[in-house]
């Protein structure tokens, strides 16, 4: 048992990076499954919120982050229920990803050493942008006429996050376009960010790796 604690707590941001990669690859399940997508999404943020325990900052977490998710769940469960007449989750979503992404980074650029599960946070960081900018896309198609050049359904949720990911590592695909001039610029600021948070990240990563050079006997 002490052995099953203590591998869980090494590797405790590299399984929730895993969890991260399978729950996202797997959400076109949750737009034809409501339940199964809320089953996921309950299981995806509990598992932020444990990782967020050790890896965001206290006052975000309790101030922004914890408050946030309990109305994300509320918000959820209404919908459920109402359907298509309460349809706010995204914006709380989009509120709590911001606030996560915040608490993980304001941590981050404290760590004096580079291990492991500093580049496993980076990683879910920079997912939790993609699932951000997903869920801004979906306010903007509901709210703005001619976003993208197709029609997406209003619970294809999984589009908007295709579209977001791969806009995000500047992939940018095709199949998936705006056609709306402020979400163009939207795609390209994410775009930019993605370009950047790779930057950064990696000379964050090699300042670590020479103070922990510098520091060896």
């Amino acid at each position: 048992m002490k052995r099953t604690r203590a591998f869980f707590r090494k590797y405790r941001s590299q399984l929730l990076m895993c969890l991260f990669i399978a729950l996202l690859v797997a959400s076109p399940v949750a737009d034809s499954h409501p339940y199964i997508g809320f089953a996921m999404a309950v299981l995806l943020e509990t598992a932020l919120l444990a990782g967020c325990s050790y890896m965001a900052s206290g006052r975000i977490l309790r101030f922004a982050i914890y408050p946030l998710a309990a109305l994300w769940i509320l918000a959820h469960i209404a919908q459920m229920q109402l359907g298509e007449r309460w349809h706010v989750s995204p914006y709380i979503g989009l509120a709590l990803s911001c606030s996560i992404v915040w608490g993980i980074l304001s941590r981050f650029n404290h760590k004096s050493r580079v291990a492991a599960s500093a580049i496993s946070e980076a990683v879910i960081s920079y997912l939790i942008i993609a699932v951000a900018f997903s869920q801004l896309y979906w306010i903007l198609d509901h709210h703005l006429a001619n976003c993208f050049n197709s029609p997406v359904p209003i619970n294809q949720q999984s589009e908007y996050l295709y579209f977001s990911l791969s806009t995000l590592t500047t992939v940018g695909y095709g199949d998936v376009q705006p056609i709306n001039h402020y979400v163009r610029y939207i795609a390209a600021f994410e775009a930019v960010i993605g370009v950047f948070y790779i930057a950064v990240v990696i000379s964050r990563l090699v300042a670590g790796y020479r103070f922990n050079d510098a520091n060896l006997p």
